[in-house]
């Protein structure tokens, strides 16, 4: 008989269901409770954690921020690990063997998803995938990251579909020209100064006469 083994992490999954307006809020956050229980999951080795929060048109990845995670020990169970934080990356690049993988699971979808896995070899170790921005684009990916995947999802709304990768699967195209801003209003004449005439100030000798 072949034998199998592999480490492996019993947890306890909750899951927590949004209470809004309207029955279908309800019926989900109900059927989120059910859920609730004991998991048992394959424990990945690896002290190295990638989130990548995607923007995704009809399945094609036309926007990435990845934060790498580097944590104390090769085999945790989070949140029970103490972060170096000190070693923590983010980054737009998102390697074409990875976008091919997440391509093939997000196929016809359309919106902003976050993507939590760890690297074994040349293989991905999918942790979750969750249709919702991630709370490392939220929270721990530097600003300027985070506003060039909001200003791509923007461009989406507009309909331009400007947003790629580059040809080797790389940073995002910022190359788009931007609008130069209006220029400011004049500055308001100080209390008491007389205000200028219409049409411009006139010759000392006209207003003498």
């Amino acid at each position: 008989e072949a034998e199998l083994r592999w480490d492996v992490a019993l947890r306890w999954q909750q899951r927590r269901g949004r209470r809004g307006g309207g029955a279908d809020a309800d019926d989900a956050a109900e059927a989120a409770d059910e859920e609730e229980g004991w998991l048992l999951q394959e424990l990945i080795a690896g002290r190295v954690e990638h989130s990548a929060s995607l923007l995704v048109v009809d399945g094609a990845i036309v926007g990435a921020v990845v934060t790498e995670y580097t944590y104390a020990a090769d085999e945790y169970v989070w949140p029970h690990v103490r972060e170096i934080k000190e070693q923590r990356v983010s980054h737009s690049v998102l390697p074409p063997t990875h976008r091919a993988v997440m391509a093939a699971l997000l196929a016809g979808f359309s919106g902003m998803c976050n993507v939590n896995y760890k690297v074994r070899g040349d293989a991905l170790c999918i942790f979750e995938v969750n249709v919702r921005v991630g709370g490392d684009l939220a929270e721990d990916a530097p600003p300027e990251l985070a506003r060039g995947l909001f200003e791509a999802l923007d461009r989406q709304g507009e309909g331009t579909g400007e947003a790629r990768f580059g040809p080797a699967g790389g940073e995002m195209d910022h190359a788009r020209p931007q609008t130069p801003p209006p220029p400011p209003p004049p500055p308001s004449p100080p209390r008491g100064a007389a205000a200028p005439p219409r049409g411009g100030a006139r010759p000392a000798a006209a207003a003498a006469a």
